[in-house]
């Protein structure tokens, strides 16, 4: 499976995905891609190492990233499945430390439930304080599970800039797709 260039990439956020997803809510049934990220999402064994194997032999070892993830709309959520991949991949990948720079201060709704702004976003987020020298003029790796409006990514992607990141490449499961019932 070739990763997808998101339409809504810029000169400094580059987002790819691998797939379309189809959610629950959309009253059409769900494809075996959709259903995979489900699973990976409940940090089921196979869909992680389903997510893995695509991913993994797409990032080169002692590539020029400092890892990160989307972290959870909710406060008290920490060890996410992207989380995981974004652990596995570094360490197996030998890339920068750094996949716990984000971490949500203010709770919110998941986006697919209340559409938040980017502002809305960017101002529910901190980031780690003893990251902020390390992340200046680095190109982030940022992973997230599903990406619908793209508010959140960007959201995490605007704080990361605003603070000194470079580039920000964003890898994503997989693209809302919202099919006509």
């Amino acid at each position: 499976m070739t990763l997808r260039k998101h339409g809504i990439s810029t000169d400094k956020i580059t987002i790819y995905y691998f797939d379309n997803y189809i959610p629950v809510s959309a009253n059409i049934p769900q494809d075996d891609f959709s259903k995979k990220i489900i699973k990976f999402k409940e940090h089921d064994k196979e869909a992680f190492q389903y997510f893995y194997d695509l991913i993994e032999p797409k990032i080169k070892v002692g590539q020029n990233f400092m890892v990160c993830y989307v972290p959870s709309t909710r406060v008290h959520t920490i060890w996410t499945a992207c989380r995981e991949l974004a652990c596995k991949i570094r360490q197996n990948k030998k890339l920068k430390m750094g996949e716990h720079i984000l971490y949500r201060r203010l709770p919110l709704n998941p986006q697919h439930k209340s559409q938040n702004s980017i502002k809305t976003h960017y101002e529910s987020l901190n980031l780690e304080k003893s990251f902020i020298s390390e992340i200046k003029d680095q190109h982030i790796l940022l992973f997230d599970d599903v990406i619908t409006s793209g508010n959140t990514f960007l959201g995490c992607a605007k704080l990361l800039l605003d603070n000194g990141a470079k580039k920000i490449t964003g890898v994503i499961l997989g693209s809302t797709k919202w099919l006509p019932k």
